[in-house]
This record gives structure tokens, sequence and C-alpha cells, in this order.
């Protein structure tokens, strides 16, 4: 299966999968077709090729809300080839992800797959398949941790989350001594990622923090900014997800851009100190 570069591709020439029965109402996508409208189709849809036309694979919302948006074309990849595997890796996905019983370790996988079969970078699947950014990027750092620490994992003798924080250790042998020691004396994940935090200090990494500030140009005109102490490319993408999930909340409610900017204000007031708070600000607009 090959997915080729984003191409726009005239709405009427794409028809429904088969596996897209249920149809969302209008109205529950009248939100994101006012976004389409203003900002167009950021995230493309995947199709694959039938007869003259092409069939919709991947982005159905987003297909019925551009037609909403009156709009002509839409980006899209398309795939060339057998798509089927895609097909069920997403709709196993979609039924699964929020199943407490399936293990973090098997969604990361099953993600990792996915994004292989369909080209999709970890943000893009996420925005597919209705999960935050950040909770994709733990669950694909997971699969870099040892053999060792997934097993302790599976066992259910570590958290996944604890996992995750071992894994930002480079080599397998540092992962293993500090997850027998989170077992043996029963560490949390915030007190393994200070271990982790001092052993890269100690072995001359010198962990830089980052800056407490980033922009990030998207196109001109369009940039976004985050703030927050220490800042990496971790906290970055955690604190753009959590701001996603808040704003697509908020839209779905009929909140303005301002009523959530100014109930974030509020809220941050009364949760945590100026010290570890974590800003977005943004030109532009973001669509789904």
């Amino acid at each position: 299966m090959v997915v080729r570069q984003s191409v726009d591709i005239p709405l009427n020439r794409i028809q429904l999968g088969e596996n897209d029965r249920e149809v969302p109402p209008r109205e529950s996508l009248l939100g994101m077709a006012k976004s389409i409208e203003t900002v167009g189709v950021l995230h493309p849809v995947i199709v694959r090729r039938d007869g003259d036309g092409y069939e919709l694979i991947v982005g159905m919302r987003r297909f019925l809300a551009s037609q909403i948006a009156g709009r002509g074309t839409i980006p899209a990849r398309v795939i060339e080839g057998d798509c089927e595997r895609a097909m069920l890796l997403a709709s196993r996905l979609v039924e699964n992800i929020h199943r407490e019983s399936l293990l973090d370790l098997d969604k990361a996988r099953a993600f990792s797959r996915y994004m292989n079969e369909t080209g999709l970078s970890p943000s893009q699947a996420a925005v597919e398949l209705g999960v935050s950014p950040s909770s994709v990027s733990n669950l694909l750092t997971l699969l870099e941790s040892s053999p060792k620490v997934q097993e302790l994992v599976e066992r259910g003798e570590i958290p996944a989350s604890t996992a995750v924080e071992i894994a930002r250790l480079g080599d397998a042998e540092s992962q293993d001594r500090l997850a027998a020691d989170a077992v043996e004396h029963g560490l949390s994940r915030d007190a393994v990622a200070a271990k982790v935090k001092q052993s890269k200090r100690e072995g001359g990494e010198s962990e830089r923090e980052g800056p407490s500030r980033a922009t990030a140009v998207l196109a001109p005109g369009r940039a976004v900014t985050v703030a927050c102490p220490g800042l990496t490319l971790e906290r970055f993408i955690d604190c753009l997800g959590e701001l996603l999930t808040k704003a697509r909340r908020a839209r779905t409610k009929g909140h303005t851009l301002p009523d959530l900017c100014k109930a974030l204000k509020e809220k941050s007031k009364k949760q945590i100190a100026p010290s570890s708070r974590c800003l977005v600000g943004a030109v532009g607009g973001d669509a789904p």
C-alpha cells in the first residue's frame, strides 16, 4: 500500500466508504463547517481510487462538514493499493480506544501499525481517532521502553505512565535498572521522572529544560506560541493537546474564543502557581 502526498480532490468525486454506516446529524457538524469556512481543512482526509472517483476511508466528519461549508474541493491523501488492513485497524482502534481493559501497550502497538498503514503522523492519527495528541505521544514513547520494562507493564508491576518516564532514558540497561528500582521501592511516576532527570544530569546530558517560550510559525500570519517553565518538545505537545481538547469541548457548547480564553484564565488563577503554568497563544486559526 502506498500513500501519496496530499492533493485537492473535488468533493463530488468522493463517495462515503462502506464502513461509514452512521452519518452524524447535520447539527453536530455546524461548528466544524464554520471553522472550515474560515481556515479550510488543515488535516487531509484519506481516500482510495474507485473507478473514476474515490472512496472515503478516513475523515467522514471533515468531508461532510466541507459539503455544508460549500467547499468545492478537499485536501486528501490517496491510498494506492489494498487498504483493507488500514480500515480494519482504524475501526478496531475507534471501538477499543476508550476500553479500560485494553492495555496501553496494545493501544500503542495499534497506533503504530495504524500510522504505518496510513502514512499519518502522530498528531494526524490523533485527530482521525478522536484522542489528544499528547496521549498518542505518550503511547508511542511507551514503545521506546526496553522489552523488560514492557514486560513489567504487561504484568501490572509498574503502570504505563511510569514506563513512559523510564523510556526517556536512552539505553535499555539504564531503563531496566530504574524499572527494577521502581518495583522494589514502589516509586511513583513523579519520583521516577525525578530520577530520570538526575540520571541525565549525572551522565553529562545536562537535560536542558529548554526555553520558557517557543513560537511555531505554521504559515504567513498563522503562528502558535507556548509559554511554559522548562519547555521541551514533550511539554509543547502536552500544552497543545490540552488546549485542543478544551477548545473542542467549548465549541460543542457554542462558546466563542473570548469565552474560552476567559474561562481558561480564570481557571489557571485558581489551580496552580505561575511557575508551573503553561500558556498558549495563537495567531490565525486551527481546524479539525
